[in-house]
């Protein structure tokens, strides 16, 4: 039976934590499940059976935290959630079974099924009027061997292997809704942003040095998140993140430009900023983009490639 597909990214403990913060940043704050004919799902993060694990890890390092549930009937033998439910006889174990039901004569007190009471009751042979006759339930008949009974036994049916089985042999799983506590990925947010950053540039063949050090002509040492070099020549990026407004922060990190441009084989600086408040620049030597989401981030980025690497190349 076929699955819902999703990327062929290896699922690890780190891209499960970097979806879950990417959703975040949409304001999306619960994980929901989706039990679908494909398969079951959490949107935007992957297959039950192989993100559960994970997501349970983060659970219990607070950074999830378990909601509401569903429980759902899985196949002991292949795990599949596409069970067909069938009754059957308590005694004989057939499966030709149906509902009947049970009524009594008013005037004479006598129970039976219904089909019984034809033209006259069979106990004391009066006129069958549908007034006189109250309802009192359901029961069910086996039709193979006649026995009656109250509940009737219950296999499953799998879909996908074809096997049967009870249930007591069902993997009954229960199925978590997952709450994203804020503070405790907000605490992650800029080792998760840099690594984002710094995995664009290495994709494209880029060596990448974390907290790069370039001296400026006031004889200062700059410190940077990163310098990005491929074929001897790159650039310095900032990475900053802030809650609002980040003018203060785009001033310093422009300071930082133009202390180095004229003392230093590495001139070009890109500035990463998640707040608000600053223009952004893509055609200098010093550039500035700005984002509030992952999707965005890499948007900008992607983006603004084409001017940095022709930047560096002059």
């Amino acid at each position: 039976m076929s699955q819902k597909s999703f990327s062929k990214t290896e699922i690890t403990r780190e891209n499960v934590r970097y979806l879950v913060y990417s959703l975040l940043t949409k304001d999306i704050k619960v994980l929901k499940p989706v039990v679908e004919v494909e398969g079951i799902y959490y949107p935007d993060i992957g297959n039950y059976f192989e993100v559960v694990d994970l997501l349970e890890e983060l659970a219990s390092e607070g950074y999830l935290k378990r909601g509401k549930f569903t429980r759902i009937i899985l196949c002991p033998n292949c795990n599949s959630h596409l069970a067909l439910s069938k009754y059957l006889c308590p005694n004989c174990g057939s499966f030709d079974v149906e509902r009947i039901k049970l009524v009594m004569h008013v005037p004479c007190g006598h129970i039976d099924v219904l089909s019984t009471f034809k033209e006259k009751c069979p106990t004391c042979g009066e006129v069958i009027r549908s007034e006189d006759l109250e309802l009192l339930g359901e029961i069910m008949e086996c039709n193979s061997c006649k026995a009656r009974f109250d509940e009737p036994a219950v296999k499953h049916y799998c879909l996908n292997c074809g096997i049967e089985f009870t249930h007591r042999e069902a993997i009954y799983e229960r199925i978590y809704e997952y709450e994203i506590v804020e503070q405790k990925f907000k605490e992650l947010e800029e080792s998760i942003v840099l690594n984002i950053v710094r995995s664009f540039f290495e994709e494209r063949g880029f060596s990448v040095k974390e907290e790069a050090i370039a001296k400026g002509a006031s004889g200062l040492n700059h410190v940077f998140s990163f310098l990005a070099i491929r074929e001897n020549k790159g650039l310095y990026i900032d990475v900053k993140l802030a809650d609002g407004d980040c003018s203060d922060i785009y001033v310093r990190s422009y300071a930082k430009y133009i202390d180095i441009r004229d003392v230093n084989a590495v001139k070009s600086v890109l500035l990463v900023l998640k707040g608000s408040g600053v223009k952004e620049s893509y055609e200098t030597e010093f550039m500035c983009i700005t984002f509030n989401s992952v999707e965005e981030l890499r948007d900008k980025l992607t983006k603004i490639y084409d001017n940095i690497v022709s930047d560096i190349r002059s």
